[in-house]
């Protein structure tokens, strides 16, 4: 267990470090990676191995380490909406994917005439 725990300590330092650089295809290689090392590990506690104290410490930092990264992801995400937006192009993708649609137009014009 001690191993695949730091296998994902290690994996997710090397996510942070991918996100900072923007290194899109080697995040996506660390996230199949991750979730092969999170299926073992569930697979480990589902049989009933108890952790270690030290095991459990290590799981805090797991933790951390995830929710640090997910901040990260969000913030990029939100920095890309805001680009877009400055450049007038599409407001961006809601959280589902779909782009949000285009920025009305401020002009009218009268056609009733």
């Amino acid at each position: 267990m001690t191993d695949i725990i730091n296998g994902l300590l290690d994996n997710l330092s090397s996510q942070q470090a991918a996100m900072l650089r923007d290194d899109i295809g080697e995040l996506q290689r660390l996230t199949a990676e991750q979730e092969g090392l999170a299926v073992r590990l569930k697979a480990l506690l589902d049989e009933g191995t108890v952790p270690s104290d030290e095991q459990r410490a290590q799981m805090m930092e797991l933790n951390e380490l995830a929710d640090t990264n997910r901040l990260l992801a969000r913030q990029s995400v939100n920095f890309a909406r805001r680009m877009l937006k400055a450049l007038g192009q599409e407001q961006g993708y809601g959280e589902d994917g779909k782009p949000l649609g285009q920025q009305q137009s401020k002009t009218r014009v009268d056609i009733r005439a």
